[in-house]
């Protein structure tokens, strides 16, 4: 079976992607790279309780769900969120969504934030609203969905709930890659796994000419290439079955 390295956060969905990797003769070794501080709980818990004066969440990633589970503390979500306009990026997050809030969130098919806003604004153009949207997210988001909302006069709230960090283990854990010259590919989740990961391996003289890097979506991409590599693939969909896809096509390539 040809080797795989998923370098991502640890826990989430990895089990799905394991599955069905080994199901088409992959072995997928997860690398955890990154790591999540979660803040800013009691602001956020004020937010909840005000439903009132929002129209509905986004969310960008399973992280965001999760900093609203914690402070939910096993209680049930005030059902007034369900019947606003909840948002998400990709399948990931959506499922997160439904099992931990019980939520359908629209937007399981976009894969991208770009994708996101664009369905957004579609949405407010037929069916305005004064309200804001309340966005929890990551103290490194990028700007693309702010900005676009606010340039087509959709308000935003937007609210800091966790920060990602270098695993604690990162240099543990990239030795797997360092150490096992079978490893040919290495799929990137996320620019902060980009970040943390290409720094260590840098450091360990690997040579990445020998391998074939791979990004789960355009983002990512961009931080391999901002990091002066080549990224050889990008997944159509940021998901399992788009990355069994982009392996697939490697292989047969």
């Amino acid at each position: 079976m040809e080797l795989i390295a998923i370098i991502r956060s640890e826990g989430g969905n990895f089990q799905k992607y394991l599955k069905l990797l080994n199901e088409n003769n992959f072995n997928p070794i997860l690398v955890p790279a990154i790591e999540f501080q979660y803040k800013n709980q009691e602001e956020l818990k004020n937010e909840l309780n005000s439903p009132e004066s929002y129209s509905g969440i986004i969310f960008t990633s399973p992280r965001s769900v999760t900093a609203i589970h914690l402070v939910l503390n096993g209680n049930v979500i005030r059902t007034e969120w369900k019947t606003k306009r909840n948002y998400c990026v990709g399948a990931s997050t959506w499922n997160e969504a439904h099992s931990k809030l019980d939520f359908d969130p629209v937007g399981k098919e976009t894969g991208s934030a770009t994708n996101l806003a664009e369905l957004i604004v579609n949405d407010f153009k037929s069916n305005p609203s004064s309200l804001p949207l309340l966005f929890p997210c990551s103290s490194i988001k990028k700007d693309t969905l702010p900005d676009k909302l606010s340039s087509n006069g959709i308000q935003l709230k937007c609210l800091d709930v966790y920060d990602t960090i270098p695993h604690s283990k990162l240099e543990e854990n990239v030795q797997q890659i360092v150490m096992n010259d079978e490893i040919k590919s290495l799929v990137f989740f996320s620019p902060s796994g980009v970040e943390s990961c290409i720094e260590v391996l840098n450091k360990s003289n690997l040579n990445f000419n020998a391998k074939r890097l791979i990004a789960i979506g355009e983002t990512t991409k961009k931080a391999i290439i901002d990091k002066g590599l080549e990224c050889n693939f990008t997944c159509k969909t940021p998901s399992p079955e788009g990355l069994l896809e982009c392996l697939l096509e490697l292989r047969n390539s």
